[in-house]
């Protein structure tokens, strides 16, 4: 009895072992297939994962009618010592719910909040805003700008998942805040043909992020003209093999003024000035994020909030 005992006992060992060969062995083979050139990721089944065109419209929705920025805007207030006056903008009243408890917000604080209209007519010693286009008219009446809560583009890149697809696309400008730092920042995430010499061109790339600090650029371009490259499930894209359907066009501001980038033919361009960019999860198949960089006149994203000081030199870089 205890002798068999012992045989069931050694065979449900070998068993075990021969599992975990098995299950080693394949994890070796789905680490080698992604790291071969020709093979990015193994194409999912069609589950439904894709965002679907209401989704698609509730993501851009988070980013640009601007919902989760006023919990940034009350943080912020909250821990300063200074009254600051606000510049809003016409975006904040878009169909947004949080308005208004917002601007109440800010009356028991004692915060006055200006339509941006006003914001050549009203000095203060210190302004908050969080459109990038506020900078020059403030930077004429002596003011100094400065980032206090926001991330740059090249924060953006770093903070994808590994195993995403970054799909940017240019409107109207996306290089003339792109200074020499930048330039060689950008360049590490992929991003290497933008330069300032391309003012108002097109653009687009579609960028891998391989591992934590790997990008892969798959395709590149920028020119005077537009830019439109589709390509299909299974296309090879600088020897790597994709497992969905793009449809990408950029056109600069001489060229017709326009962002697309659609997955699968839905639309996730933001289609707004500067760099679009939408990042796609290959191992879950759906859209991951979407975010707009005005980069014509800033490198940090929409949501970004800015102070500017009449005592400071230094303006945000």
């Amino acid at each position: 009895m205890h002798l068999n005992y012992l045989k069931g006992s050694a065979a449900l060992l070998i068993l075990l072992w021969i599992l975990c060969l098995m299950i080693f062995n394949k994890m070796a083979k789905r680490h080698v297939e992604l790291e071969k050139s020709e093979v990015i990721i193994a194409p999912k089944q069609a589950t439904g994962k894709i965002a679907t065109p209401r989704q698609a419209n509730d993501l851009k929705q988070d980013v640009f009618v601007r919902e989760a920025p006023f919990t940034n805007w009350r943080e912020l207030l909250l821990k300063e010592d200074q009254s600051p006056i606000i510049v809003e903008t016409s975006l904040w009243k878009q169909g947004n719910s949080e308005y208004d408890s917002f601007n109440h917000f800010c009356e028991e604080q004692n915060i006055k909040i200006i339509p941006e209209k006003n914001i050549n007519t009203n000095d203060h010693p210190m302004v908050l805003f969080d459109d990038p286009m506020f900078m020059s008219p403030l930077w004429k009446k002596g003011y100094s700008v400065k980032v206090i809560k926001g991330r740059s583009l090249v924060e953006l890149l770093e903070a994808a998942n590994l195993f995403t697809l970054i799909i940017l696309s240019i409107k109207d400008d996306g290089s003339q805040a792109l200074n020499h730092k930048w330039q060689e920042e950008l360049g590490k995430c992929g991003i290497k043909l933008l330069t300032r010499e391309y003012l108002r061109s097109s653009y687009l790339n579609v960028v891998w992020k391989k591992s934590e600090h790997e990008y892969c650029s798959l395709y590149e371009d920028v020119a005077d003209e537009p830019l439109a490259k589709n390509f299909k499930s299974g296309d090879k894209i600088n020897g790597y093999k994709i497992p969905l359907d793009l449809e990408l066009r950029s056109e600069g501001q001489n060229c017709g003024n326009h962002s697309s980038i659609k997955i699968d033919g839905q639309e996730f361009s933001p289609n707004l000035r500067g760099m679009n960019m939408v990042v796609y999860d290959l191992i879950e198949s759906k859209v991951e994020e979407i975010h707009r960089v005005d980069t014509f006149v800033s490198i940090y994203e929409d949501t970004t909030i800015y102070s500017a000081y009449l005592e400071e030199e230094n303006h945000a870089s």
